[in-house]
């Protein structure tokens, strides 16, 4: 796996992150999204939301999980400076085939 982190969304104090398998390609031949990370950063520390597609995360254990989640996500997300060492992940792997999008923006420039 080829991870990439790919903001969508950038406030002071959260972000909209993407993830893209880089190894992988959709029938479109676009990376493919293997889920999606929301991030709040505060002083007592880094909370957030991890969407993992199911098609992805089902065969992992909870300590391959761990371990994806500390070795790449949280790397990444800690990167900048002055960032609380404190963080609170939850994940979760919603059944796709249940997902919703309501929006009025291009589809070009959202997709999940």
């Amino acid at each position: 796996m080829n991870l990439k982190l790919e903001r969508r969304v950038r406030t002071p104090g959260s972000e909209e992150i993407v993830l893209l398998d880089l190894d992988q390609h959709d029938t479109a031949g676009a990376p493919l999204s293997i889920g999606k990370l929301d991030v709040h950063y505060t002083d007592d520390g880094v909370f957030g939301t991890l969407l993992l597609w199911p098609d992805f995360a089902a065969p992992f254990s909870e300590s391959t999980l761990r371990a994806f989640v500390e070795g790449y996500i949280i790397n990444e997300i800690k990167a900048p400076m002055g960032v609380s060492s404190d963080y609170n992940i939850e994940c979760y792997r919603p059944d796709m085939d249940s997902y919703m999008l309501f929006n009025n923006m291009e589809e070009e420039e959202y997709s999940a």
